[in-house]
């Protein structure tokens, strides 16, 4: 018997990743973030893997979310919550599936760049990832849980790696 079972839940973890690290690094900029909600309708409480329920913790997998946006800032230097450069996003799809042989999830979030009131970069981004996974549920979901997170961090390098995006932090930082 397994000792992860359906009436067991474990938390999400996130872990930056030193691609994203290296996209930071390149735009050079710092930033503040902001308020991460959960669109209407989207799971932000919990996900299940095999019938064992993943839990984001307080706030959600919004604030899980915001969390990983805060964890890859850190790692490369570039959060400052005190700069006028703030990014916030909402949480617009949220799925997970650990099936026999392929798992799979899909991440959505519109993201927001602000320099004080005025929104200078806005784009929703969606990132869908799958991976091997096996017949063995404690396999499956610990497979689940670590692919989550990398679906996340890819959902954050399609952000750091925008050309608008960056555009809009060159564009903001010559304003001052």
């Amino acid at each position: 018997m397994s000792a992860l079972t359906a009436c067991v839940s474990v938390p999400a973890q996130y872990q930056p990743s030193i691609d994203n690290a290296e996209l930071l690094l390149k735009i050079d900029r710092r930033l503040s973030v902001g308020e991460f909600t959960a669109a209407p309708g989207v799971e932000n409480h919990m996900l299940s893997a095999r019938g064992v329920g993943i839990e984001a913790g307080a706030g959600g997998y919004a604030a899980f979310l915001r969390e990983a946006v805060i964890s890859e800032l850190r790692k490369s230097g570039s959060c400052d919550p005190v700069s006028p450069l703030q990014l916030s996003g909402a949480l617009t799809r949220n799925r997970l599936n650990s099936g026999y042989a392929r798992g799979a999830a899909s991440v959505g979030a519109d993201l927001t760049l602000r320099r004080g009131e005025e929104v200078i970069y806005r784009n929703s981004i969606v990132q869908d990832h799958e991976w091997d996974s096996s017949f063995a549920g404690v396999v499956a979901t610990s497979a689940a849980l670590d692919n989550y997170g990398a679906t996340v961090q890819k959902l954050l390098g399609k952000l750091f790696s925008d050309p608008a995006f960056d555009a809009a932090l060159a564009a903001a930082s010559q304003a001052h």
